[in-house]
C-alpha cells in the first residue's frame, strides 16, 4: 500500500502528501497490509534492527526522518496500540499466550528521549510481552520486554525514560524465555553486531557502560539465566570486532567488553561462579575462539575471585590448559597464569597436563608449522614445575606431551603434502592460468 511503503521508506513529502490527499484520513492511518502492518508499524520499522543497513542513506538521516513521520501519523490520529495481527501473530503463540510486535518493540532499537515521552504521554503499553527479530543471526527471541530491547541496542535515554515509569522498573526484574533479565542482555550485547562498523569506539564504550550504570542499582548483579549464566559470563562470552583494534602497552583493551567486564568486576559480579556447564568467567574468556583478551582483563578476573588452579570446565581443564590449546596467542595468558602460581602439572579428566594441550593447538593451525611455539611453552612448563621429566609424563590412554607433539608433526607433514598434491592435480587439470570465463571448456572462453 502506498501509505505503508512511504512510511517504510522514510519519505516524509509522499506521507504528507497521501495523507492531505486523502478522503478519511482516519480510514488510511487504520489500514493494515497484507502483513497486518498500521502505517505507524511500518514506520516504527526503520528505528529496528534490519532495514537501515539496507538502505542508501545515512542512519542518523534515516533516523531522523523516520521520527518525524511517526510525529505526522500521531498527529493525524494513529494509535500507539497499534499491534502486528495475523501473519504475525500466528508465529508467535508460545504456550498458548501471545507474544508482540508494537510500534516500540520495534522503535525501541534508537527511538529519540522525546519520541519515547511522546508515546508515554499517550499511553502506550509498556509491559506487553514481547517478539524481537534478530536478522543478522536469524533469531527471533521470545518474552522480551521493551527494556530488554532498549538495553541490548545501549539506547540509555529510553532506559532512563522506562525506569521513570512504574511498569519500567518492573521491567528491570522481568526474564525472557531464557530466564535472562535485561542486565543479561546488555553484557551480552555485542553479540547482535547492530553496531555500525564507522561508530567511533569511545562512542560504543561510553554507552555500554552507561547502559550498565543504568541496570546494576536495579539488577542482581549475580543473577542466573536458563543456563546458569551470570552478567559477567556472557560479557565474556562473546567478543566483538573492536578487539582486533588490540592493546596498549600497559594490556589494556580499547574494548566496550572490556569495560563492562570491570565494571561488573567493580560492583561485586563473583568470577568464582560456574554455569550449569560447569564453565567459569575466566574459562570462557580463556577459551574464545576469535581474538585474545588483554592480560588486564584476565588479572582483574583473578583479583576477583577466579581460582587460577580450579577446574574451568566440565572436562577438568584449568585456566592453563585452555590458554595452552590456544598457542600462539594464548602465550601471553601462559605466561600470566604461571607469574600466578599455576600448577603445570595439574590434569584434567583425561589424565592430560597443560603440556598435552599445548601440541595440540597447532591442529588449529592447518598448515603452519608451531613446533617452536610448543617448544617454548613446554619449556616454560618444565621451568614453573621443577621437574625435567613433565614432557614424558602420560595421560590416561599412556600418551606424553613429546608424543603428543611428534603426532602433530606428522599430521602438519601429512596436511601440508595433501594441499600440495590438491595444488598439482589442479594445476595439472586446468592450466596454469585459471580465471573467471578462461580455460573452462567449450563456450566458457578459449585460449588466446
Amino acid at each position: 500500500m502506498p501509505l505503508h511503503e512511504a512510511c517504510y521508506a522514510s519519505q516524509v513529502g509522499m506521507v504528507r502528501y497521501l495523507l492531505s490527499s486523502s478522503d478519511d484520513t482516519k480510514a488510511v492511518i487504520s489500514t493494515r497490509n497484507n502483513c497486518g502492518q498500521t502505517p505507524l508499524l511500518s514506520a516504527c520499522a526503520p528505528l529496528g534492527h534490519g532495514p537501515l543497513k539496507n538502505r542508501m542513506q545515512d542512519p542518523a538521516t534515516a533516523h531522523r526522518r523516520s521520527e518525524e513521520i511517526i510525529g505526522i501519523l500521531l498527529d493525524h490520529g494513529a494509535s500507539v496500540h497499534d499491534r502486528h495481527h495475523d501473519c504475525y501473530e500466528k508465529v508467535v503463540k508460545e504456550d498458548g499466550r501471545k507474544h508482540y510486535i508494537t510500534p516500540l518493540s520495534l522503535a525501541m532499537h534508537y527511538i529519540g528521549p522525546a519520541l519515547l515521552r511522546r508515546f508515554v504521554d499517550l499511553g502506550a503499553p509498556l509491559n506487553l510481552p514481547l517478539v524481537l527479530d534478530v536478522p543478522p543471526l536469524g533469531k527471533r527471541y521470545v518474552d522480551v520486554t521493551l527494556m530488554h530491547i532498549a538495553a541490548t541496542f545501549m539506547n540509555c535515554d529510553a532506559i532512563e525514560i522506562l525506569l521513570s515509569t512504574s511498569e519500567g522498573r518492573d521491567m528491570v526484574r522481568m526474564r525472557d524465555k531464557l530466564g535472562r533479565l535485561p542486565i543479561h542482555w546488555a553484557a551480552n550485547c555485542g553479540n547482535h553486531e547492530h553496531v555500525p562498523n564507522e561508530t567511533p569506539h569511545s562512542e560504543i564504550t561510553h554507552h555500554a557502560v552507561e547502559t550498565m550504570k543504568l541496570l546494576l542499582p536495579h539488577s542482581p548483579v549475580n543473577d542466573t539465566d536458563a543456563l546458569g549464566n551470570t552478567p559477567l559470563h556472557l560479557a565474556t562470552t562473546f567478543f566483538h570486532r573492536w578487539v582486533e583494534e588490540g592493546e596498549d602497552e600497559e594490556g589494556r583493551l580499547p574494548s566496550f567488553r572490556d569495560a563492562v567486564i570491570h565494571l561488573l568486576l567493580d560492583n561485586s559480579a563473583d568470577a568464582s561462579l560456574r554455569n550449569h556447564k560447569g564453565e567459569t568467567a575466566l574459562g570462557l574468556v580463556i577459551a574464545s575462539r576469535r581474538h585474545p583478551v588483554p592480560t588486564a582483563g584476565i588479572s582483574s578476573l583473578l583479583a576477583h575471585g577466579a581460582a587460577v588452579d580450579e577446574a574451568a570446565d566440565a572436562k577438568g581443564n584449568t585456566p592453563l590448559h585452555l590458554a595452552a590449546q590456544k598457542l600462539p596467542r594464548g602465550l601471553g595468558h601462559v605466561k600470566l597464569l604461571l607469574e600466578r602460581g599455576a600448577d603445570p602439572t595439574l590434569t584434567n579428566t583425561d589424565g592430560d597436563t597443560a603440556a598435552h594441550m599445548a601440541p595440540r593447538s597447532q591442529a588449529r593451525n592447518y598448515t603452519n608449522d608451531m613446533t617452536q611455539d610448543v617448544e617454548h611453552v613446554l619449556d616454560l612448563f618444565v621451568a614453573a614445575s621443577g621437574d625435567p621429566t613433565l614432557r614424558d609424563r602420560a595421560n590416561n590412554v599412556g600418551v606424553t606431551p613429546r608424543g603428543v607433539l611428534k603426532e602433530e608433526q606428522t599430521s602438519l607433514a601429512e596436511r601440508i603434502e595433501r594441499v600440495e598434491e590438491r595444488k598439482r592435480r589442479f594445476a595439472r587439470g586446468r592450466g596454469a592460468y585459471i580465471g573467471r570465463g578462461a580455460y573452462r571448456g567449450r563456450g566458457r572462453g578459449s585460449r588466446p
